[in-house]
């Protein structure tokens, strides 16, 4: 059960919505709203799989993330186990973590994955909990009537910080949007999105049309309160080749 509520901690849920390729993945790594020290990931895409000497695939930042996953537990539910299992470890050790959940999508193992964020949230530690694609597993574009929006609507006394991507902000519950107070708008596709982003943050819509791959606007805080740019990402080293033997 979450513990230590301290009503002084400021929101910092972070949403990101943009097309695919529009850099959402990288913008929750690399925009710098997202720490690594406690970092639980629903990630059932690998968008954070560590494979040594794969640049495509750098796990957080380039650092390493435990992944549970069928190919590696048997089973969804083998991989609910073992997750659960590393999860309850790390709460208890002191220790940083990364860790994530990589199974089938489902409204309901999402909310389960939720309900173990909800439950290690400690108002005197940080926890970052990622939750990538949300309007796929989110039943409305109203109000989240779930776990899920438990965590963004009272995971802030817990120090519980929410990132959550979307490729269709016209599919993303009301509560991801007003709960969020970092928005980070990416290149779209959809008229019906940029609209709606553009009524939530105002921002001018010829403004999002215009954005291109890794390009951004990042509504903050406030009213107005609008920032532009463009990812700064690390550069991409070669992968690497397996050595031939020597005839």
């Amino acid at each position: 059960m979450a513990r230590n509520p301290d009503n002084n901690l400021k929101p910092l849920h972070g949403y990101y919505c943009g097309t695919t390729g529009s850099g959402k993945s990288k913008a929750v790594q690399y925009l710098g709203k997202c720490e690594t020290d406690h970092l639980l990931l629903w990630d059932p895409y690998e968008d954070y799989r560590y494979i040594a000497g794969d640049p495509d695939r750098r796990g957080f930042r380039g650092l390493k993330v435990v992944h549970f996953d069928v190919n590696k537990c048997g089973s969804v539910a083998g991989a609910k186990k073992a997750f659960l299992k590393a999860v309850i470890a790390a709460d208890k050790s002191g220790k940083k973590f990364r860790i994530a959940l990589t199974i089938p999508v489902s409204r309901e193992d999402f909310l389960w994955f939720c309900s173990i964020a909800w439950a290690i949230g400690d108002g005197n530690r940080r926890l970052d909990v990622v939750c990538e694609e949300v309007a796929v597993v989110c039943e409305t574009a109203g109000r989240e009537r779930s776990i899920y929006g438990q965590l963004l609507t009272g995971g802030r006394k817990f120090y519980i910080v929410v990132h959550s991507t979307a490729q269709r902000a016209a599919e993303t519950p009301n509560t991801v949007l007003s709960q969020s107070p970092f928005k980070w708008v990416g290149m779209q596709d959809f008229p019906a999105d940029v609209k709606r982003m553009s009524d939530m943050c105002g921002i001018d819509r010829a403004e999002i049309e215009r954005l291109r791959e890794i390009e951004y606007v990042l509504k903050k805080p406030g009213l107005g309160n609008i920032e532009t740019g463009k990812l700064k990402l690390p550069p991409m080293r070669a992968k690497k080749t397996p050595k031939t033997a020597k005839a």
